[in-house]
């Protein structure tokens, strides 16, 4: 038992155990020593008719040859009960008993007074900005169980690394990473929880739980205002059902980007092949990316990176999550409907900048896809299309291509933030005040970019090789 904790009730293998303090005249946290049993008062009986009892009570220990520890005043046991203590007690990690305690109540069906009461409404808060900060599709219990394992084993040598995938190992590695800095106290008490596996899957769990509502909240949020959003007049369109391939207008913005060419010389056709999933359909599958995603005027033909992920539409969806849709909604902004008063989701992270990564703008860009599509509620998949596989394939390029990955987050930051750093002012810029006092140096120092913080807390990792919190990254 570690000093300090005392009380401290651990969940190992479905079973409690309560660990007390070991003081004077109260059980140890030992096995006590078989004590001989008091001295009977009948007559004893010969040795040749009971020699059993009579060789146990010349091997026992008597009571009162029996020593204090004078460090935690619990009696000393026997040799062996002492070997045989420490083989079934492991030391119990370092950790911070007032967060283990309220991991341990964690449950995803308490009302608000119940969490406040169990001290961890604040741990409730920050599982809803998971998915805000790692996406829709993450297996929080493989993150984190792997995650933990894993921890400080990574080397630039791994394999898996050089690939430049965003399979298993780049999802349980950076993935973990946004987690660990979001969840309050899980990177204090890593060394803990990898001995406590009843008490990660508890945790994940709640996780999994409380950011499905929250992604379930952002869908809906994104389905509601699509219609005011896309700027579309076709009435039919205000019902879900109808939109996906069912709808030219839809389907357009979903159709690849690669086969715009075939859509546009017949819609109809193109939705009609698609719809009934006929043999000779264009496959819009999650590794060819819709229309949808691009900024038409930045794109270039054959160079599929040009113009991806900037849509208008997709900035006003990243806007509805994150500021509000009093930032982006027409009949909000112009005070003909009230909006609701609550918080924007990018003012509950402690600075707004690192509320965009690459990770947010993906989690978005699923949300936009499903509001254009026909399903009446949130699948992963859409025909042909794999949620997942969109995911990936867009990460594994933000692997392999890092300034594209900046270059994108830096547009999101400027065109979202209303005071967004690393916008420095043009150099030499003349001013009323400077031309007054006779300079044409500007009044104030530009804003720098702020950097990403470090992470050097992982144990045994090259510094270089760890991938940023907002986004992949590698060396």
């Amino acid at each position: 038992m570690v000093p300090g904790f005392p009380g401290l009730v651990r969940v190992t293998k479905g079973k409690k155990v309560l660990h007390r303090p070991a003081v004077l005249d109260s059980p140890s946290t030992s096995p006590s020593p078989a004590l001989a049993p008091p001295p009977k008062k009948h007559k004893p009986a010969p040795v040749e008719q009971n020699p059993p009892k009579a060789k146990k009570s010349t091997n026992k220990r008597p009571a009162q040859e029996e020593t204090n520890d004078p460090e935690d005043g619990s009696p000393e046991p026997s040799e062996e009960a002492h070997t045989s203590a420490k083989r079934a007690r492991p030391d119990v990690p370092e950790h911070d008993h007032h967060v283990i305690r309220a991991y341990m109540a964690l449950d995803h069906r308490a009302q608000l007074i119940t969490r406040l009461a169990n001290q961890y409404e604040h741990l409730y808060q920050a599982a809803c900005l998971l998915p805000r900060s790692a996406g829709a599709y993450v297996d929080y219990e493989k993150v984190l169980s792997k995650g933990l394992a894993w921890y400080g084993t990574y080397s630039s040598e791994d394999p898996e690394r050089k690939e430049l995938v965003f399979g298993e190992y780049y999802e349980v590695r950076c993935y973990f990473k946004v987690i660990k800095h979001r969840f309050p106290g899980l990177s204090e008490n890593i060394e803990y929880l990898r001995q406590d596996p009843d008490l990660v899957t508890q945790i994940a769990h709640f996780m999994h739980t409380v950011a499905g509502k929250a992604c379930s909240d952002d869908a809906g949020r994104v389905r509601r205002y699509i219609y005011e959003l896309a700027d579309w007049s076709d009435p039919v369109l205000k019902e879900k059902t109808a939109r996906g391939f069912k709808h030219t207008v839809t389907g357009r913005l979903l159709c690849p980007i690669t086969h715009m060419d075939d859509f546009d010389e017949d819609p109809e056709k193109f939705c009609r092949l698609v719809r009934d999933n006929h043999e000779d359909r264009v496959w819009a599958t999650g590794d060819d990316w819709p229309i949808c995603m691009y900024k038409m005027d930045e794109h270039i033909p054959g160079n599929f990176q040009s113009g991806f992920l900037k849509s208008r539409l997709l900035l006003k969806c990243f806007k509805l999550i994150f500021a509000g849709p009093a930032s982006v909604v027409p009949s909000l902004m112009t005070g003909t409907q009230k909006a609701k008063g609550k918080l924007p989701i990018i003012n509950r992270f402690a600075d707004p900048t690192t509320a965009i990564s690459i990770y947010s703008i993906v989690y978005v860009a699923c949300l936009t896809r499903y509001a254009l599509n026909a399903q009446s509620e949130w699948y992963d998949d859409d025909g042909d299309f794999l949620g997942r596989e969109f995911v990936t394939t867009i990460l594994t390029i933000a692997l392999r291509d890092l300034d594209w990955q900046k270059e994108v987050t830096a547009w999101y930051k400027r065109h979202v933030l209303k005071d967004p750093r690393g916008q420095a002012h043009p150099p030499n810029r003349r001013t009323a005040f400077s031309a007054i006092m006779g300079s044409t140096a500007p009044t104030s120092s530009p804003a720098s970019p702020t950097p990403v913080p470090e992470d050097h807390d992982d144990q045994g990792e090259d510094e270089q090789e760890e991938p940023e919190e907002n986004g992949p990254e590698t060396a």
